[in-house]
């Protein structure tokens, strides 16, 4: 969401929420939806040979970078759940700053055990069109602020996980307020690694209860529908915008 905001001198501001932009929101053309582009992209080809809501997408975002223990649970609890998953891992660094070798990351086989079922992908992904794919069941998530907008704006239920700043603000939100995720049990501590059990416990929830799933499903579907209103003829979001740019069309222009 874009805050906009002009006003005179020693007056206070007006604001004018205007957002989120992301591309297909508020186009009935494309359903809402951007168009899913497959032919350059391994992500989305794997996904198109996925049954429907089959798949949990994970991801931690650009900035979270989880150590060998954790990727290590991470994988095991993967493995563990026997959902079909499309994980995309940022790469850590050591040290001395060279990339860690991808092969030593993950357990031994991990790979050829789950191939039938997961894709673990370690460049950058498409979110947007991944999480607009009809294969995406849920979205394992940070929940840093981008994410979480894109996840709505798509109507795709998560698992939060979040790690560090507004995440952890924004996880409340959506489990306690919006009821469109479900946490990932932690101890508080920033530190804290989550063990595989939680892993496949957390995932084996929202992939396999139905009850849990419809109910997050339902309520993100909805504020999918009032975002990708605010973006239509006569939303808040481009009245707003059109006020804003009416505003700044009728301003006088200091010449220097």
């Amino acid at each position: 969401m874009l805050f906009l905001g002009y006003g005179l001198l020693l007056q206070v501001p007006r604001i004018l929420t205007v957002g989120p932009f992301l591309e297909g929101i508020g186009n009935p053309a494309s359903g809402g939806k951007p168009q899913v582009a497959e032919d350059d992209n391994e992500c989305l080809q794997w996904l198109s040979k996925q049954s429907r809501e089959s798949v949990l997408y994970i991801c931690f975002g650009t900035v979270t970078e989880h150590g060998r223990e954790q990727i290590n649970e991470i994988a095991l609890g993967l493995e563990s759940s026997g959902a079909h998953f499309l994980w995309v891992v940022r790469v850590p660094k050591d040290e001395e700053g060279t990339i860690v070798d991808v092969a030593k990351l993950l357990p031994k086989v991990f790979l050829e055990r789950t191939k039938d079922r997961g894709l673990v992908y370690f460049s950058w992904a498409p979110q947007l069109q991944i999480l607009a794919h009809p294969a995406i069941k849920g979205f394992l998530t940070h929940c840093g602020w981008n994410s979480t907008m894109e996840s709505i704006a798509m109507g795709v239920p998560m698992i939060a996980w979040p790690n560090h700043a507004d995440q952890m603000v924004n996880c409340r939100l959506c489990v306690e307020i919006l009821n469109i995720a479900i946490p990932v049990q932690k101890t508080g501590e920033v530190s804290e690694i989550i063990g595989q059990n939680e892993v496949t416990r957390v995932v084996q929830l929202f992939m396999e209860d139905v009850e849990i799933f419809h109910a997050l499903k339902t309520n993100v579907q909805e504020l999918s529908k009032v975002m990708g209103g605010a973006h239509a003829c006569g939303g808040s979001s481009k009245v707003n915008l059109d006020l804003f740019v009416d505003e700044l069309n009728s301003m006088t222009l200091i010449k220097l």
